[in-house]
C-alpha cells in the first residue's frame, strides 16, 4: 500500500497566513508582528491557528483547524510543525508523532480511516526505516519501509501472529515457508 502524506498547503500558519488573508487578535512585536499568545482567524470562516507566536510565525505549542475540519494540535517552529504533534484529517485518518519543518519526521503512527495502521520511523513525511503496516484484517507487515513501501524482506503476519510469510519486495518469496520455521526474520509486533 503505498503511503504519502498530502498536506496541500493546509498546515504551517506561516503559509496558511499568506494565502488566507484574515484578522489577528493577540500581542505584537514592535515590529507589529504577532508575538506571544495569539489568535488568527482567515477569512474563509473556518481557518483558525490559535497558539504561540514569534516574530509573526507559530513558534511553540499550537492548534490549527481548517475548514475542511483537519486540526493539527503541536508544536511549530518558525511557522512550521515542528517536535511533536497531532494531525486530526477531517475524513477520519490521524497522525501522531515527531515533525520536522512541516513534514512527518522520527517516530510516529499513522491511523487510515479503514482502520489499517503503520507505526514506525518517518523521514521528510515519508515511511521510511524499521516499522509495522497493520492491516484492517488483523495482519501486520514488518520491517523496512522506503519511499512510504514495504522494502527488502519483510514478515507479513497471520492476524492470530501464530505464523508469518517471508515476503521479498511485497511479494511471497518461497510461497508456503514460514518466517517463524526459518532464520528469524522480524520478532511478532
Amino acid at each position: 500500500m503505498l503511503f504519502t502524506i498530502a498536506f496541500a498547503g493546509a498546515m504551517a500558519t506561516e503559509r496558511g497566513m499568506a494565502v488566507n488573508p484574515g484578522q489577528y487578535e493577540g500581542p505584537r512585536n514592535a515590529a507589529g508582528e504577532p508575538e506571544g499568545h495569539g489568535t488568527f482567524r482567515a477569512n474563509d470562516g473556518g481557518t483558525i491557528y490559535e497558539g504561540q507566536y514569534l516574530n509573526g510565525k507559530a513558534e511553540g505549542r499550537g492548534t490549527y483547524r481548517t475548514e475542511q475540519g483537519d486540526i493539527y494540535e503541536g508544536e511549530y517552529k518558525a511557522g512550521k510543525e515542528e517536535g511533536r504533534g497531532v494531525f486530526r484529517f477531517g475524513h477520519g485518518g490521524m497522525y501522531d508523532g515527531e515533525w520536522e519543518a512541516g513534514k512527518p519526521h522520527g517516530r510516529g503512527t499513522f491511523v487510515y480511516p479503514d482502520g489499517a495502521t503503520y507505526e514506525g520511523e518517518y523521514v521528510k513525511g515519508h515511511m521510511q526505516g524499521p516499522g509495522t503496516f497493520y492491516y484492517p484484517s488483523g495482519e501486520a507487515d514488518v520491517g523496512l519501509f522506503k519511499d512510504s513501501v514495504a522494502w527488502g524482506e519483510v514478515a507479513r503476519w497471520t492476524a492470530d501472529r501464530g505464523d508469518a510469510f517471508k515476503l521479498f519486495m511485497g511479494k511471497a518469496r518461497r510461497p508456503g515457508q514460514l518466517a517463524n520455521r526459518g532464520p528469524a526474520l522480524h520478532a511478532a509486533p
